[in-house]
């Protein structure tokens, strides 16, 4: 292959697949907002419930943290992200050998709005209550440098 075509070797993932790049995977989750998760430990469930993406880092000291509806996230806890879509909904899998934490999201800002209008506020109008409620903590590691 010439360098034209291994450049151009990039994949293209529409609502199924499976996903290994910490930075792919961090895209994905700090997008998600609010939803319904679920932890299953070989198989069995350990914990379901609905929450808020709040916080979305990739480092080696972090851990994933679920409490009080808020959900703290360390995409290197977890060996790869499985994507699909099942009766027009997302489902979302961070998997490791034994485990999977399952998000399925709420809502979206395109589907909330009947008209189907994307509305988009300056966050200089918000208050500091709405800043929390709108936006997720997202932190990026030097690990994850574009090369």
């Amino acid at each position: 292959m010439d360098e034209k075509e291994l450049k151009n070797n990039i994949p293209c993932i529409i609502d199924n697949g499976i996903i290994y790049n910490p930075k792919d995977i961090q895209k994905i989750l700090r997008d998600l907002g609010q939803v319904n998760y679920s932890y299953l430990i070989n198989n069995e469930s350990k914990g379901s419930g609905e929450g808020y993406i709040v916080s979305v880092v990739a480092n080696n000291s972090s851990a994933n943290i679920i409490v009080n509806k808020r959900i703290y996230l360390n995409v290197n806890g977890f060996e790869y992200m499985q994507i699909k879509n099942e009766e027009n909904q997302s489902i979302i899998d961070l998997i490791t050998q034994d485990s999977v934490l399952r998000f399925l999201p709420i809502n979206s800002s395109i589907e909330d709005n009947q008209n189907n209008e994307i509305i988009l506020t300056h966050p200089s109008e918000l208050t500091d209550d709405e800043l929390d409620e709108a936006f997720a903590e997202i932190n990026f590691d030097d690990d994850f440098d574009d090369e």
